[in-house]
């Protein structure tokens, strides 16, 4: 991926990290910057979402190499994840 892309990416994404450094983190502090870049509304379900999803994708990614993107829009839509994979370590 182009540095400019990945640029755009992270600039735009509630939560963005390399994947070693996604997967050690506490999932409270992972909700925490995501809740700060949050431009709707915050309700129970979402932070029990985003919980889970960052719960399971720590499970799922500590194999691969590369970053990991959570929660933007693009043009007014929610795109809720998106893990960009370099190579399976």
């Amino acid at each position: 991926m182009t540095d400019l892309l990945a640029s755009g990416i992270t600039q735009r994404a509630y939560y963005s990290a390399p994947i070693a450094e996604f997967c050690a983190a506490a999932r409270d502090a992972i909700f925490a910057q995501m809740a700060l870049r949050n431009d709707f509304d915050l309700v129970d379900t979402q932070r029990g979402a985003w919980l889970q999803q960052a719960e399971i994708l720590q499970r799922v990614l500590p194999p691969y190499e590369g970053s990991v993107y959570l929660e933007f829009s693009i043009r007014g839509w929610a795109v809720e994840s998106m893990p960009l994979s370099s190579s399976v370590r």
